[in-house]
């Protein structure tokens, strides 16, 4: 196997990464190949290379993700923590967050050589066509791995929220409470309460709007729900936060 082989081989690359505690950077690749960093990098985002190479030449890229594109990726999609309005990178960025929650593994991306215009930015920036707001999006994805990820129905890429019968089952699940679950904020005293006597639940969810609400009931009726939101639900109850 030539050099120039072993640049896209798998196996190398993974010996190559053990070698060095895991944390493959292109220029220890560079060193290991003798070229410079400008000439590996140049290699590995050519878009002419040849068929051979291609889907391997992705998997190098992904490997020195600590040094490329890649990273600045990773960065842009935890920013949906903080924005208010939503682009498709951080819809794209609460499903990862979703996804890797609930199968406590990564998500891994069809990257070819730039992700920032790769298949799941594409088909998430439809998903924001789509729902439009913030509120919307992210209700809508918690629906979806919370109440529906159950049973033969799994959903193991973004591709599947874009179905058309998912959309439709969301938007009836919804019907009820339309006004409530797309728009409405919860009254601020039902909020201050529960950050007042349940702060775990806020560690790792949110609690602002009905759609929340809509989420939590879900997942008591599937015996996920945490003891935090059983009781947020009872004091929704109790408070006739749930009452038209």
């Amino acid at each position: 196997m030539s050099d120039f082989e072993k640049m896209f081989d798998v196996n190398a690359l993974t010996a190559l990464r053990e070698k060095f505690s895991g944390k493959l950077r292109i220029g220890y690749a560079a060193k290991e190949f003798g070229l410079s960093t400008q000439e590996l990098r140049s290699i590995i985002e050519d878009k002419k290379l040849n068929k051979k190479y291609k889907a391997a030449a992705s998997q190098s890229l992904y490997l020195y993700k600590g040094e490329t594109i890649y990273g600045d990726f990773l960065e842009r999609l935890a920013e949906w923590k903080t924005n208010e309005d939503w682009s498709a990178l951080d819809a794209l960025g609460y499903f990862c967050h979703k996804y890797e929650m609930t199968n406590k593994t990564d998500f891994i991306f069809a990257i070819t050589s730039n992700p920032f215009s790769s298949k799941e930015t594409k088909l998430a920036a439809q998903l924001v066509e789509t729902f439009k707001s913030r509120q919307v999006i992210k209700a809508y994805i918690d629906w979806s791995f919370d109440v529906k990820n159950r049973g033969s129905f799994k959903i193991f890429g973004i591709a599947v929220l874009l179905s058309g019968w998912l959309i439709n089952e969301f938007n009836m699940f919804t019907q009820k409470d339309q006004k409530k679950v797309r728009t409405s904020q919860l009254p601020e005293a039902y909020i201050e309460w529960c950050r007042e006597n349940i702060p775990k639940l806020f560690e790792e969810n949110e609690l602002e709007n009905y759609g929340n609400l809509a989420t939590f009931k879900g997942m008591v009726e599937r015996g996920y729900a945490s003891n935090e939101m059983k009781v947020a639900l009872e004091k929704a109850e109790e408070m006739k936060v749930l009452e038209d």
